[in-house]
């Protein structure tokens, strides 16, 4: 109901009455609140949702665009204001005071919007379990098997690989084609490509911290943790797969293209741990955002000085929704299109990398896997040109490569993400491990835990897939969607 902004738009102008201060500052504030949400809807065309509030630490991964739609909307409005404010009388200025406030209990409004999901927020970031569930959790989730029956020798022979993990920003599978993807597309005949694979949750830090654990979580609590210094700072419920790959003699690292002290940098050695090295913009001389270009090329020099058996996790931001391009992207057919320019240079990017590392000595013992963080936002933008769900949750690329292997395709029946760790595991041949998986591998032969179908994305907002189609379920229509409240909670 975005058109209920025009009334909204009305009303802060006539709040400010030249003789009252305080009705200045009010009105103020409400143009501060409007221009934020028109900056929103412009660039994501909805008002600001509450995974960007989660994520408020991360601002400086989305560009500079929302920042120049706000700075106009707001000195726009500031300037009506001024321009009319002789029209206006102490009665209408109080009058429009209280539409305002009336306002903030509407949940499609400006006020009402952020209001409900910043207590959304608020609820995921700080209502923690009490110690006694904790540790009720702590024994009952614990288990030692990882692997129960699978047919994973159908596929390729399970043993200590070296492990390459790309999680490509924001990437559905939808956007796979051998036109705008030709390496991805040739690069999934050549894999294990495992389709009817979605994502369990959004957003980045949500994402792949539940891959890496096989586990749910609330918004982005450690990141508010890791700032302020709340409570703790590292969340030990969780065991991640790079502990149980550390255990087992494996040197983990990951990459990263911001600069050290940005907040996922942070969250990935708080939070998800268990890296003997975080790799970020500052370790190759950068103070910026390494391109997609340059965090491929970066990846290979460490590569080559990484002590085997090793797990180099990846994730690259050229890709995030409304991200600005670098000035040597590689443009798909001279096209203005941005999706289709950003897509089209990872492709690139990536094929080059693949070439040498097909030519490189890596490749004889190293598995390649190439999956997403989360599917692609569904902004109208996105869902002009590539098919969506509509939703965070989507069809999302999960390929498995190694030199030599023989391509199948792996239909896994709508299984989740919370299956990437184990399924990690069985390739690796570590069939028992102290862990809290909720998922298991793909290759299991036997029946999969319910949550491997269920995704969880913002508090009460549940996901399964019917008929190949995503749809979103009621909160109490599954007793399994109770215990995710308080897994969500648990996982941090």
């Amino acid at each position: 109901m975005h058109y209920f902004l025009i009334i909204e738009i009305v009303v802060a102008l006539g709040i400010f009455y030249k003789k009252n201060i305080l009705s200045f500052l009010f009105a103020l504030i409400y143009i501060f609140i409007i221009s934020l949400q028109i900056s929103s809807l412009i660039y994501i065309h909805q008002f600001i949702p509450a995974n960007a509030l989660a994520n408020i630490y991360s601002y400086n991964e989305i560009g500079y665009k929302p920042f120049y739609y706000f700075l106009i909307s707001f000195c726009l409005l500031l300037l009506l204001c001024f321009l009319t404010r002789n029209l206006k009388n102490k009665k209408i200025s109080l009058l429009c005071i209280i539409l305002s406030i009336e306002f903030i209990f509407l949940d499609f409004s400006t006020t009402g919007s952020l209001r409900k999901n910043f207590l959304v927020c608020y609820r995921d970031n700080y209502e923690n379990l009490d110690t006694k569930t904790e540790n009720r959790l702590k024994k009952e989730l614990l288990k030692e098997k990882i692997v129960y029956d699978s047919n994973i020798s159908s596929y390729i022979v399970p043993k200590r690989y070296n492990v390459i993990l790309f999680f490509i920003e924001g990437f559905s599978r939808s956007i796979i084609s051998k036109e705008l993807t030709p390496n991805l597309y040739d690069f999934s005949k050549k894999s294990i490509d495992v389709i009817n694979y979605y994502n369990h949750t959004a957003t980045t830090h949500r994402g792949i911290r539940g891959a890496l654990t096989s586990f749910y979580q609330a918004s982005s609590k450690e990141l508010f943790k890791v700032d302020w210094k709340l409570k703790r700072i590292k969340n030990d419920n969780l065991i991640p797969l790079t502990k149980i790959l550390q255990d087992d003699g494996y040197h983990t690292f990951f990459i990263y293209p911001s600069p050290l002290d940005a907040q996922f940098s942070r969250y990935l050695r708080n939070s998800v741990g268990y890296f003997n090295k975080v790799f970020g913009a500052d370790d190759f001389n950068k103070t910026s955002s390494l391109s997609d270009k340059e965090i491929f090329n970066d990846l290979e020099k460490e590569l080559l000085k990484v002590k085997e058996p090793f797990f180099f996790g990846f994730y690259n931001e050229g890709t995030h929704t409304g991200f600005t391009p670098p000035k040597d992207i590689v443009r798909f057919k001279n096209s203005k299109n941005w999706f289709y320019n950003v897509y089209y240079n990872f492709d690139y990017n990536f094929g080059k990398f693949l070439s040498w590392f097909n030519s490189s000595k890596l490749a004889k013992n190293t598995i390649i896997i190439v999956t997403s963080d989360h599917a692609s936002f569904p902004d109208d933008g996105f869902k002009n040109y590539f098919k969506s769900s509509g939703y965070y949750i989507d069809n999302i690329p999960l390929f498995i490569y190694k030199d030599k292997i023989t391509p199948s395709v792996i239909d896994v029946k709508n299984l989740n993400s919370l299956s990437l760790a184990p399924t990690i595991c069985d390739i690796l041949g570590i069939k028992e491990a102290p862990n809290r998986f909720l998922g298991r591998s793909i290759f299991e032969k036997g029946s999969h835990l319910p949550f491997s179908r269920i995704s969880a994305f913002i508090e009460d907002e549940y996901f399964k897939v019917k008929n190949n189609k995503v749809i979103k379920v009621d909160p109490n229509s599954d007793p399994n969607l109770e215990k995710i409240k308080i897994y969500r909670k648990f996982g941090g």
